[in-house]
């Protein structure tokens, strides 16, 4: 079980980062403005 603890605790921590980074990298811009919003909004 802490196998799978580690695991699901280390992905979750990687999705996270991930999407930080590809939040600041794709920016939004007038040629992409699908970037310009989110499922939240």
């Amino acid at each position: 079980k802490n196998d799978v603890s580690f695991v699901s605790k280390s992905l979750v921590d990687a999705t996270i980062e991930l999407y930080g980074s590809v939040k600041e990298t794709l920016l939004p811009t007038p040629p992409r403005p699908v970037y310009g919003f989110n499922f939240r909004n």
